[in-house]
Protein backbone atom coordinates (compact mmCIF):
# COMPACT_ATOMS: atom_id res chain seq x y z
CA UNK A 1 0.00 0.00 0.00
CA UNK A 2 3.00 2.36 -0.42
CA UNK A 3 1.41 3.77 -3.56
CA UNK A 4 -1.73 4.62 -1.59
CA UNK A 5 0.36 6.29 1.09
CA UNK A 6 2.02 8.41 -1.60
CA UNK A 7 -1.27 10.08 -2.60
CA UNK A 8 -2.26 11.12 0.92
CA UNK A 9 -0.22 14.37 0.79
CA UNK A 10 -1.93 15.21 -2.50
CA UNK A 11 -5.39 15.19 -0.90
CA UNK A 12 -6.96 17.75 1.48
CA UNK A 13 -6.31 17.36 5.22
CA UNK A 14 -9.94 16.45 5.91
CA UNK A 15 -9.96 13.35 3.69
CA UNK A 16 -8.63 10.93 6.40
CA UNK A 17 -11.47 12.02 8.71
CA UNK A 18 -14.31 12.07 6.17
CA UNK A 19 -15.37 8.42 6.47
CA UNK A 20 -15.59 8.63 10.25
CA UNK A 21 -17.35 12.00 10.12
CA UNK A 22 -19.98 10.62 7.74
CA UNK A 23 -20.57 7.06 8.92
CA UNK A 24 -20.56 7.52 12.70
CA UNK A 25 -23.24 10.25 13.04
CA UNK A 26 -25.25 8.77 10.16
CA UNK A 27 -25.31 5.40 11.96
CA UNK A 28 -26.49 7.01 15.20
CA UNK A 29 -29.17 9.05 13.45
CA UNK A 30 -30.48 6.19 11.30
CA UNK A 31 -30.69 3.76 14.21
CA UNK A 32 -32.38 6.39 16.37
CA UNK A 33 -34.91 7.20 13.64
CA UNK A 34 -35.67 3.57 12.78
CA UNK A 35 -36.02 2.49 16.42
CA UNK A 36 -38.15 5.55 17.10
CA UNK A 37 -40.53 4.72 14.26
CA UNK A 38 -40.74 1.09 15.40
CA UNK A 39 -41.56 2.21 18.94
CA UNK A 40 -44.16 4.75 17.81
CA UNK A 41 -46.03 2.24 15.65
CA UNK A 42 -45.86 -0.72 18.06
CA UNK A 43 -46.62 1.15 21.32
CA UNK A 44 -49.92 2.70 20.19
CA UNK A 45 -52.25 0.09 21.83
CA UNK A 46 -50.31 0.31 25.11
CA UNK A 47 -50.80 4.07 25.29
CA UNK A 48 -54.55 3.65 25.06
CA UNK A 49 -54.68 1.52 28.22
CA UNK A 50 -56.15 3.13 31.37
CA UNK A 51 -53.73 3.68 34.29
CA UNK A 52 -55.31 0.94 36.43
CA UNK A 53 -54.70 -1.80 33.83
CA UNK A 54 -53.31 -5.02 35.43
CA UNK A 55 -49.70 -5.86 34.73
CA UNK A 56 -50.41 -8.90 32.55
CA UNK A 57 -52.39 -6.79 30.06
CA UNK A 58 -49.77 -4.04 30.13
CA UNK A 59 -47.08 -6.66 29.45
CA UNK A 60 -49.08 -8.06 26.54
CA UNK A 61 -49.36 -4.65 24.84
CA UNK A 62 -45.78 -3.60 25.69
CA UNK A 63 -44.23 -6.71 24.15
CA UNK A 64 -44.49 -5.63 20.46
CA UNK A 65 -42.90 -2.25 21.16
CA UNK A 66 -40.02 -3.71 23.15
CA UNK A 67 -39.18 -6.34 20.56
CA UNK A 68 -39.70 -4.11 17.53
CA UNK A 69 -37.41 -1.48 19.04
CA UNK A 70 -34.75 -4.08 19.86
CA UNK A 71 -35.05 -5.53 16.36
CA UNK A 72 -34.64 -2.08 14.81
CA UNK A 73 -31.46 -1.52 16.81
CA UNK A 74 -29.92 -4.88 15.89
CA UNK A 75 -30.97 -4.49 12.24
CA UNK A 76 -29.41 -1.02 12.04
CA UNK A 77 -26.16 -2.30 13.55
CA UNK A 78 -26.05 -5.25 11.16
CA UNK A 79 -26.92 -3.40 7.95
CA UNK A 80 -24.76 -0.34 8.58
CA UNK A 81 -21.85 -2.40 9.90
CA UNK A 82 -21.93 -4.66 6.82
CA UNK A 83 -22.15 -1.75 4.38
CA UNK A 84 -19.37 0.10 6.14
CA UNK A 85 -17.22 -3.04 6.01
CA UNK A 86 -17.75 -3.36 2.25
CA UNK A 87 -16.91 0.31 1.71
CA UNK A 88 -13.95 0.35 4.11
CA UNK A 89 -12.01 -2.68 2.89
CA UNK A 90 -9.70 -0.80 0.47
CA UNK A 91 -9.22 2.21 2.74
CA UNK A 92 -6.30 1.40 5.08
CA UNK A 93 -3.99 4.12 3.74
CA UNK A 94 -6.46 7.00 3.30
CA UNK A 95 -8.49 6.91 6.51
CA UNK A 96 -7.24 7.86 9.95
CA UNK A 97 -9.29 4.96 11.35
CA UNK A 98 -8.44 1.39 10.27
CA UNK A 99 -11.28 -0.44 8.54
CA UNK A 100 -12.06 -2.89 11.41
CA UNK A 101 -12.10 -0.07 13.96
CA UNK A 102 -14.36 2.02 11.74
CA UNK A 103 -16.86 -0.85 11.42
CA UNK A 104 -16.88 -1.30 15.20
CA UNK A 105 -17.41 2.44 15.73
CA UNK A 106 -20.29 2.46 13.26
CA UNK A 107 -21.94 -0.51 15.02
CA UNK A 108 -21.42 1.19 18.40
CA UNK A 109 -22.99 4.44 17.17
CA UNK A 110 -25.96 2.54 15.74
CA UNK A 111 -26.35 0.69 19.02
CA UNK A 112 -26.31 3.92 21.02
CA UNK A 113 -28.84 5.53 18.70
CA UNK A 114 -31.25 2.64 19.15
CA UNK A 115 -30.57 2.40 22.89
CA UNK A 116 -31.57 6.04 23.39
CA UNK A 117 -35.02 5.07 22.08
CA UNK A 118 -35.05 1.92 24.23
CA UNK A 119 -34.23 4.07 27.25
CA UNK A 120 -37.25 6.27 26.63
CA UNK A 121 -39.43 3.20 26.14
CA UNK A 122 -38.18 1.62 29.38
CA UNK A 123 -39.06 4.82 31.24
CA UNK A 124 -42.54 4.85 29.73
CA UNK A 125 -43.08 1.20 30.71
CA UNK A 126 -41.73 1.69 34.23
CA UNK A 127 -38.91 -0.85 33.95
CA UNK A 128 -36.00 -0.89 36.37
CA UNK A 129 -33.24 -0.24 33.80
CA UNK A 130 -34.11 3.07 32.18
CA UNK A 131 -30.86 4.93 31.59
CA UNK A 132 -28.73 4.26 28.51
CA UNK A 133 -25.82 3.20 30.71
CA UNK A 134 -27.94 0.65 32.59
CA UNK A 135 -29.38 -0.74 29.36
CA UNK A 136 -25.89 -1.03 27.86
CA UNK A 137 -24.74 -2.90 30.97
CA UNK A 138 -27.70 -5.25 30.75
CA UNK A 139 -27.05 -5.95 27.07
CA UNK A 140 -23.41 -6.66 27.82
CA UNK A 141 -24.39 -9.08 30.60
CA UNK A 142 -26.81 -10.85 28.26
CA UNK A 143 -24.10 -11.15 25.59
CA UNK A 144 -21.55 -12.59 28.02
CA UNK A 145 -23.88 -14.80 30.04
CA UNK A 146 -26.42 -16.14 27.55
CA UNK A 147 -25.06 -15.97 23.99
CA UNK A 148 -21.23 -15.74 24.13
CA UNK A 149 -20.83 -18.95 22.11
CA UNK A 150 -22.96 -17.64 19.24
CA UNK A 151 -21.27 -14.23 19.17
CA UNK A 152 -17.80 -15.79 19.19
CA UNK A 153 -18.60 -18.21 16.37
CA UNK A 154 -20.16 -15.51 14.20
CA UNK A 155 -17.31 -13.12 14.96
CA UNK A 156 -14.67 -15.66 13.88
CA UNK A 157 -16.48 -16.75 10.69
CA UNK A 158 -15.28 -13.91 8.36
CA UNK A 159 -11.62 -14.68 9.15
CA UNK A 160 -11.77 -18.37 8.12
CA UNK A 161 -11.45 -18.43 4.35
CA UNK A 162 -10.25 -20.85 1.69
CA UNK A 163 -7.72 -22.25 1.23
CA UNK A 164 -7.73 -23.51 4.78
CA UNK A 165 -4.36 -23.66 6.49
CA UNK A 166 -2.64 -24.12 9.81
CA UNK A 167 -3.82 -20.73 11.07
CA UNK A 168 -7.45 -21.70 10.47
CA UNK A 169 -6.90 -24.97 12.36
CA UNK A 170 -5.48 -23.02 15.29
CA UNK A 171 -8.47 -20.67 15.25
CA UNK A 172 -10.86 -23.63 15.33
CA UNK A 173 -8.90 -25.28 18.16
CA UNK A 174 -8.80 -22.06 20.15
CA UNK A 175 -12.52 -21.52 19.63
CA UNK A 176 -13.24 -25.09 20.80
CA UNK A 177 -11.24 -24.48 23.99
CA UNK A 178 -13.17 -21.28 24.63
CA UNK A 179 -16.46 -23.15 24.19
CA UNK A 180 -15.29 -25.73 26.74
CA UNK A 181 -14.52 -22.91 29.16
CA UNK A 182 -17.98 -21.39 28.57
CA UNK A 183 -19.62 -24.75 29.25
CA UNK A 184 -17.89 -24.82 32.65
CA UNK A 185 -18.97 -21.32 33.66
CA UNK A 186 -16.23 -19.07 32.27
CA UNK A 187 -18.80 -16.41 31.36
CA UNK A 188 -19.82 -16.06 35.00
CA UNK A 189 -16.18 -15.80 36.05
CA UNK A 190 -15.60 -13.09 33.43
CA UNK A 191 -18.47 -11.07 34.86
CA UNK A 192 -16.90 -11.54 38.27
CA UNK A 193 -13.59 -10.11 37.06
CA UNK A 194 -15.50 -7.12 35.69
CA UNK A 195 -17.30 -6.66 39.04
CA UNK A 196 -20.62 -7.35 37.35
CA UNK A 197 -21.05 -10.55 39.37
CA UNK A 198 -20.33 -10.92 43.07
CA UNK A 199 -20.66 -13.72 45.65
CA UNK A 200 -24.22 -13.86 46.95
CA UNK A 201 -25.00 -12.27 50.32
CA UNK A 202 -25.84 -14.39 53.35
CA UNK A 203 -29.57 -13.96 52.79
CA UNK A 204 -29.34 -15.69 49.41
CA UNK A 205 -26.89 -18.35 50.57
CA UNK A 206 -29.23 -19.24 53.42
CA UNK A 207 -32.15 -19.66 51.03
CA UNK A 208 -30.07 -21.75 48.62
CA UNK A 209 -28.77 -23.88 51.50
CA UNK A 210 -32.32 -24.57 52.64
CA UNK A 211 -33.33 -25.52 49.10
CA UNK A 212 -30.38 -27.90 48.77
CA UNK A 213 -31.23 -29.54 52.09
CA UNK A 214 -34.84 -30.00 51.01
CA UNK A 215 -33.63 -31.86 47.93
CA UNK A 216 -30.90 -33.75 49.82
CA UNK A 217 -28.20 -32.42 47.49
CA UNK A 218 -24.91 -30.59 48.12
CA UNK A 219 -25.18 -26.83 48.43
CA UNK A 220 -24.08 -25.16 45.17
CA UNK A 221 -22.10 -21.95 44.85
CA UNK A 222 -24.26 -18.92 44.12
CA UNK A 223 -23.51 -15.48 42.68
CA UNK A 224 -25.43 -12.26 42.13
CA UNK A 225 -25.26 -10.71 38.65
CA UNK A 226 -25.86 -6.99 38.21
CA UNK A 227 -28.73 -7.01 35.75
CA UNK A 228 -31.90 -4.95 35.68
CA UNK A 229 -34.09 -7.94 34.79
CA UNK A 230 -35.34 -10.32 37.48
CA UNK A 231 -34.03 -13.79 36.72
CA UNK A 232 -32.03 -16.77 37.97
CA UNK A 233 -29.74 -19.22 36.19
CA UNK A 234 -28.18 -22.63 36.63
CA UNK A 235 -24.85 -23.73 35.18
CA UNK A 236 -25.14 -27.54 35.27
CA UNK A 237 -21.58 -28.42 34.26
CA UNK A 238 -20.10 -25.83 36.63
CA UNK A 239 -22.50 -26.69 39.48
CA UNK A 240 -23.28 -23.01 40.13
CA UNK A 241 -26.36 -20.82 40.48
CA UNK A 242 -26.80 -17.12 39.86
CA UNK A 243 -29.53 -14.63 40.76
CA UNK A 244 -29.82 -11.18 39.25
CA UNK A 245 -29.74 -8.13 41.50
CA UNK A 246 -33.25 -7.23 40.35
CA UNK A 247 -34.56 -10.65 41.41
CA UNK A 248 -33.31 -10.03 44.95
CA UNK A 249 -35.16 -6.70 44.97
CA UNK A 250 -38.55 -8.22 44.11
CA UNK A 251 -38.42 -11.60 45.89
CA UNK A 252 -38.60 -12.32 49.61
CA UNK A 253 -36.54 -15.05 51.30
CA UNK A 254 -39.14 -17.79 50.82
CA UNK A 255 -39.53 -16.91 47.15
CA UNK A 256 -35.75 -16.95 46.65
CA UNK A 257 -35.72 -20.43 48.18
CA UNK A 258 -38.51 -21.55 45.84
CA UNK A 259 -36.66 -20.26 42.76
CA UNK A 260 -33.46 -21.89 44.04
CA UNK A 261 -35.31 -25.22 44.11
CA UNK A 262 -36.12 -24.80 40.42
CA UNK A 263 -32.50 -23.97 39.53
CA UNK A 264 -31.10 -26.84 41.61
CA UNK A 265 -33.48 -29.03 39.62
CA UNK A 266 -31.41 -28.09 36.56
CA UNK A 267 -28.20 -29.02 38.39
CA UNK A 268 -29.71 -32.46 39.03
CA UNK A 269 -30.57 -33.12 35.38
CA UNK A 270 -29.57 -36.55 34.00
CA UNK A 271 -26.00 -36.87 32.79
CA UNK A 272 -27.11 -37.33 29.18
CA UNK A 273 -29.02 -34.03 29.30
CA UNK A 274 -25.98 -32.19 30.65
CA UNK A 275 -23.87 -33.74 27.91
CA UNK A 276 -26.47 -32.61 25.36
CA UNK A 277 -26.28 -29.04 26.69
CA UNK A 278 -22.51 -29.05 26.26
CA UNK A 279 -22.78 -30.69 22.85
CA UNK A 280 -25.05 -27.90 21.62
CA UNK A 281 -22.24 -25.42 22.19
CA UNK A 282 -19.97 -27.47 19.93
CA UNK A 283 -22.75 -27.98 17.39
CA UNK A 284 -22.34 -24.28 16.61
CA UNK A 285 -18.62 -24.71 15.85
CA UNK A 286 -19.14 -25.55 12.13
CA UNK A 287 -20.87 -22.19 11.79
CA UNK A 288 -17.43 -20.59 12.20
CA UNK A 289 -16.56 -22.04 8.79
CA UNK A 290 -19.70 -20.85 7.02
CA UNK A 291 -17.74 -18.45 4.78
CA UNK A 292 -15.30 -21.19 3.79
CA UNK A 293 -18.22 -23.54 3.09
CA UNK A 294 -19.80 -20.84 0.93
CA UNK A 295 -16.57 -20.52 -1.05
CA UNK A 296 -16.12 -24.27 -1.45
CA UNK A 297 -19.70 -25.51 -1.94
CA UNK A 298 -21.55 -22.34 -2.87
CA UNK A 299 -24.95 -21.27 -1.52
CA UNK A 300 -26.36 -24.86 -1.48
CA UNK A 301 -23.58 -26.00 0.86
CA UNK A 302 -24.02 -23.03 3.18
CA UNK A 303 -27.79 -23.50 3.25
CA UNK A 304 -27.37 -27.20 4.02
CA UNK A 305 -25.13 -26.35 6.99
CA UNK A 306 -27.62 -23.78 8.28
CA UNK A 307 -30.50 -26.22 7.83
CA UNK A 308 -28.69 -28.90 9.84
CA UNK A 309 -28.00 -26.43 12.65
CA UNK A 310 -31.63 -25.30 12.57
CA UNK A 311 -32.85 -28.88 13.03
CA UNK A 312 -30.44 -29.45 15.93
CA UNK A 313 -31.55 -26.25 17.64
CA UNK A 314 -35.21 -27.20 17.26
CA UNK A 315 -34.59 -30.62 18.77
CA UNK A 316 -32.61 -29.15 21.63
CA UNK A 317 -35.33 -26.59 22.38
CA UNK A 318 -37.79 -29.44 22.83
CA UNK A 319 -35.43 -31.10 25.29
CA UNK A 320 -34.83 -27.81 27.09
CA UNK A 321 -38.57 -27.22 27.46
CA UNK A 322 -38.99 -30.67 29.03
CA UNK A 323 -36.18 -29.84 31.45
CA UNK A 324 -37.94 -26.59 32.41
CA UNK A 325 -41.11 -28.52 33.16
CA UNK A 326 -39.07 -31.04 35.13
CA UNK A 327 -37.38 -28.27 37.13
CA UNK A 328 -40.81 -26.79 37.93
CA UNK A 329 -41.87 -30.15 39.33
CA UNK A 330 -38.70 -30.35 41.41
CA UNK A 331 -39.46 -26.90 42.83
CA UNK A 332 -43.03 -27.90 43.67
CA UNK A 333 -41.94 -31.12 45.36
CA UNK A 334 -39.31 -29.36 47.44
CA UNK A 335 -41.40 -26.34 48.41
CA UNK A 336 -43.34 -26.32 51.63
CA UNK A 337 -46.17 -24.49 49.90
CA UNK A 338 -46.52 -24.56 46.12
CA UNK A 339 -48.25 -21.11 46.10
CA UNK A 340 -44.90 -19.62 47.19
CA UNK A 341 -43.26 -20.83 44.01
CA UNK A 342 -46.21 -19.64 41.94
CA UNK A 343 -46.05 -16.22 43.61
CA UNK A 344 -42.31 -16.00 42.97
CA UNK A 345 -42.79 -16.77 39.27
CA UNK A 346 -45.52 -14.17 38.94
CA UNK A 347 -43.44 -11.52 40.66
CA UNK A 348 -40.53 -12.15 38.28
CA UNK A 349 -42.76 -11.88 35.23
CA UNK A 350 -44.46 -8.76 36.57
CA UNK A 351 -41.12 -7.08 37.37
CA UNK A 352 -39.88 -7.80 33.85
CA UNK A 353 -43.23 -6.89 32.29
CA UNK A 354 -43.08 -10.23 30.47
CA UNK A 355 -46.33 -11.56 28.94
CA UNK A 356 -48.08 -14.37 30.81
CA UNK A 357 -48.73 -16.08 27.47
CA UNK A 358 -46.69 -15.90 24.26
CA UNK A 359 -47.34 -17.37 20.84
CA UNK A 360 -45.33 -20.38 19.70
CA UNK A 361 -43.36 -22.85 21.79
CA UNK A 362 -40.64 -21.09 23.73
CA UNK A 363 -38.20 -22.90 26.01
CA UNK A 364 -40.11 -21.82 29.10
CA UNK A 365 -43.80 -22.74 29.22
CA UNK A 366 -46.18 -19.75 29.47
CA UNK A 367 -46.49 -18.33 32.98
CA UNK A 368 -50.25 -18.95 33.03
CA UNK A 369 -49.71 -22.67 32.38
CA UNK A 370 -46.95 -22.86 34.99
CA UNK A 371 -49.24 -21.28 37.59
CA UNK A 372 -52.02 -23.76 36.78
CA UNK A 373 -49.54 -26.65 37.01
CA UNK A 374 -48.46 -25.36 40.43
CA UNK A 375 -52.05 -25.54 41.67
CA UNK A 376 -52.34 -21.75 41.87
CA UNK A 377 -54.67 -20.95 38.99
CA UNK A 378 -54.77 -17.17 38.43
CA UNK A 379 -57.91 -15.20 39.21
CA UNK A 380 -57.86 -13.74 35.70
CA UNK A 381 -58.70 -15.49 32.45
CA UNK A 382 -55.92 -16.77 30.23
CA UNK A 383 -54.64 -13.71 28.34
CA UNK A 384 -54.22 -13.65 24.59
CA UNK A 385 -50.63 -13.66 23.36
CA UNK A 386 -49.12 -10.33 22.20
CA UNK A 387 -50.24 -9.10 18.81
CA UNK A 388 -47.99 -10.34 16.03
CA UNK A 389 -49.54 -7.87 13.61
CA UNK A 390 -48.53 -4.96 15.81
CA UNK A 391 -45.02 -6.41 16.19
CA UNK A 392 -44.58 -6.79 12.43
CA UNK A 393 -45.99 -3.33 11.86
CA UNK A 394 -43.27 -1.95 14.11
CA UNK A 395 -40.62 -4.00 12.30
CA UNK A 396 -41.87 -2.76 8.92
CA UNK A 397 -41.75 0.82 10.18
CA UNK A 398 -38.08 0.31 11.03
CA UNK A 399 -37.16 -1.33 7.73
CA UNK A 400 -38.95 1.22 5.53
CA UNK A 401 -36.52 4.14 6.11
CA UNK A 402 -33.43 2.07 6.86
CA UNK A 403 -33.15 0.33 3.49
CA UNK A 404 -33.21 3.43 1.24
CA UNK A 405 -31.20 5.57 3.67
CA UNK A 406 -28.48 2.95 4.11
CA UNK A 407 -28.41 2.34 0.34
CA UNK A 408 -27.97 6.07 -0.27
CA UNK A 409 -25.22 6.27 2.36
CA UNK A 410 -23.30 3.35 0.90
CA UNK A 411 -23.92 4.48 -2.68
CA UNK A 412 -22.79 8.08 -2.20
CA UNK A 413 -19.39 7.39 -3.85
CA UNK A 414 -21.24 6.00 -6.88
CA UNK A 415 -23.27 9.20 -7.16
CA UNK A 416 -20.06 11.20 -7.14
CA UNK A 417 -18.40 9.20 -9.93
CA UNK A 418 -19.67 11.33 -12.87
CA UNK A 419 -18.52 14.56 -11.19
CA UNK A 420 -15.21 13.12 -9.95
CA UNK A 421 -13.67 13.37 -13.44
CA UNK A 422 -14.31 17.13 -13.58
CA UNK A 423 -14.36 18.33 -9.96
CA UNK A 424 -11.55 18.00 -7.43
CA UNK A 425 -13.98 18.40 -4.52
CA UNK A 426 -16.23 15.62 -5.77
CA UNK A 427 -13.17 13.42 -6.34
CA UNK A 428 -11.81 14.20 -2.87
CA UNK A 429 -15.07 13.19 -1.21
CA UNK A 430 -15.48 10.05 -3.32
CA UNK A 431 -11.92 8.94 -2.53
CA UNK A 432 -12.41 9.69 1.17
CA UNK A 433 -15.43 7.40 1.31
CA UNK A 434 -14.37 4.58 -1.02
CA UNK A 435 -10.97 4.82 -2.72
CA UNK A 436 -11.34 2.00 -5.21
CA UNK A 437 -9.20 1.56 -8.30
CA UNK A 438 -11.73 3.17 -10.63
CA UNK A 439 -12.03 6.36 -8.56
CA UNK A 440 -8.25 6.60 -8.27
CA UNK A 441 -7.93 6.27 -12.04
CA UNK A 442 -10.51 9.01 -12.59
CA UNK A 443 -8.55 11.26 -10.23
CA UNK A 444 -5.41 10.50 -12.22
CA UNK A 445 -7.25 11.54 -15.41
CA UNK A 446 -8.42 14.74 -13.71
CA UNK A 447 -4.88 15.58 -12.56
CA UNK A 448 -3.59 14.91 -16.07
CA UNK A 449 -6.23 17.23 -17.54
CA UNK A 450 -5.16 19.94 -15.09
CA UNK A 451 -1.55 19.52 -16.16
CA UNK A 452 -0.36 17.94 -12.89
CA UNK A 453 1.76 15.15 -14.34
CA UNK A 454 3.38 14.01 -11.09
CA UNK A 455 0.02 13.82 -9.32
CA UNK A 456 -1.50 11.94 -12.27
CA UNK A 457 1.31 9.37 -12.10
CA UNK A 458 0.89 8.99 -8.32
CA UNK A 459 -2.86 8.37 -8.52
CA UNK A 460 -2.39 5.95 -11.41
CA UNK A 461 0.15 4.00 -9.34
CA UNK A 462 -2.30 3.92 -6.41
CA UNK A 463 -4.99 2.54 -8.72
CA UNK A 464 -2.57 -0.17 -9.86
CA UNK A 465 -1.80 -1.06 -6.23
CA UNK A 466 -5.47 -1.90 -5.65
CA UNK A 467 -6.12 -3.57 -9.03
CA UNK A 468 -2.86 -4.94 -10.52
CA UNK A 469 -4.71 -6.25 -13.61
CA UNK A 470 -6.41 -2.92 -14.39
CA UNK A 471 -5.30 -1.78 -17.90
CA UNK A 472 -6.28 1.89 -17.59
CA UNK A 473 -3.65 3.02 -15.03
CA UNK A 474 -0.75 1.48 -17.01
CA UNK A 475 -1.97 3.01 -20.27
CA UNK A 476 -2.49 6.41 -18.64
CA UNK A 477 0.99 6.25 -17.11
CA UNK A 478 2.42 5.47 -20.55
CA UNK A 479 0.62 8.48 -22.00
CA UNK A 480 1.76 10.89 -19.29
CA UNK A 481 5.34 9.58 -19.29
CA UNK A 482 5.53 9.84 -23.08
CA UNK A 483 4.31 13.43 -22.91
CA UNK A 484 7.00 14.13 -20.32
CA UNK A 485 9.68 12.70 -22.61
CA UNK A 486 10.36 9.68 -20.40
CA UNK A 487 10.11 7.32 -23.32
CA UNK A 488 11.68 4.18 -21.83
CA UNK A 489 9.39 4.28 -18.79
CA UNK A 490 6.44 5.01 -21.07
CA UNK A 491 7.30 2.02 -23.26
CA UNK A 492 7.52 -0.23 -20.21
CA UNK A 493 4.09 0.92 -18.93
CA UNK A 494 2.63 0.41 -22.41
CA UNK A 495 3.92 -3.16 -22.53
CA UNK A 496 2.43 -3.80 -19.07
CA UNK A 497 -0.90 -2.50 -20.33
CA UNK A 498 -0.72 -4.75 -23.41
CA UNK A 499 -0.04 -7.79 -21.23
CA UNK A 500 -3.27 -7.17 -19.34
CA UNK A 501 -5.41 -6.60 -22.42
CA UNK A 502 -6.46 -10.22 -22.77
CA UNK A 503 -10.05 -9.58 -23.89
CA UNK A 504 -9.66 -6.42 -25.97
CA UNK A 505 -11.59 -4.30 -23.50
CA UNK A 506 -8.70 -1.86 -23.13
CA UNK A 507 -8.14 -1.13 -26.84
CA UNK A 508 -9.13 2.54 -26.51
CA UNK A 509 -6.63 3.03 -23.70
CA UNK A 510 -3.89 1.37 -25.75
CA UNK A 511 -4.64 3.43 -28.85
CA UNK A 512 -4.27 6.66 -26.86
CA UNK A 513 -1.04 5.48 -25.20
CA UNK A 514 0.42 4.27 -28.52
CA UNK A 515 -0.28 7.64 -30.14
CA UNK A 516 1.56 9.38 -27.31
CA UNK A 517 4.51 7.00 -27.66
CA UNK A 518 4.79 7.68 -31.40
CA UNK A 519 5.37 11.36 -30.67
CA UNK A 520 7.59 10.79 -27.63
CA UNK A 521 10.93 12.58 -27.81
CA UNK A 522 13.40 12.31 -24.96
CA UNK A 523 14.01 15.62 -23.29
CA UNK A 524 17.62 16.72 -22.89
CA UNK A 525 19.18 16.23 -19.49
CA UNK A 526 19.84 19.69 -18.02
CA UNK A 527 22.91 18.32 -16.23
CA UNK A 528 24.55 17.56 -19.63
CA UNK A 529 23.62 20.80 -21.39
CA UNK A 530 26.64 22.80 -22.70
CA UNK A 531 27.58 25.88 -20.73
Amino acid sequence: MDALEAVRPLLPAWVPFAALALWAPAAWLLAWACAGLARRVAIAPYRRLPPETPWMLRARHAYPARHATAFATVLSMSVLGALCFLAARPRPALSIVPAPALVLLVCACAYLGGTVVSSGLAGELGLASRRVRALARDDFVVSVLLVPHFLLVVGVAPSIRTPLGATDALVFAGLALVLVAIAFGAALRLLGWLRLALPAPERVRTAVRAAAQALATPEPSVDVVHWGAANAFAFPLAGRLAFTSRALDVLDDDEIRAIALHEIGHLREPLLVRVARAAMLFALLPLAGIVAVLELAGPPGALALLAALFVLVRLFRRLARKMEQRADQVALCGADHSPVYARALERIYAANLAPAVVAGRSVHPPLYDRLVAAGASPAYARPDPPSRKRLWAGVAAAIAPLVPAATLLAGLPLLLIPASVHSERASDLALALQPDAGLLLRRAMLEDALGHSDAALAFAAASTALEPDFIGPFALRATVLAREGRCEEAEQSFLQAEERNTDGAGDDWLVSAEAALETCAPRPDPARSPV
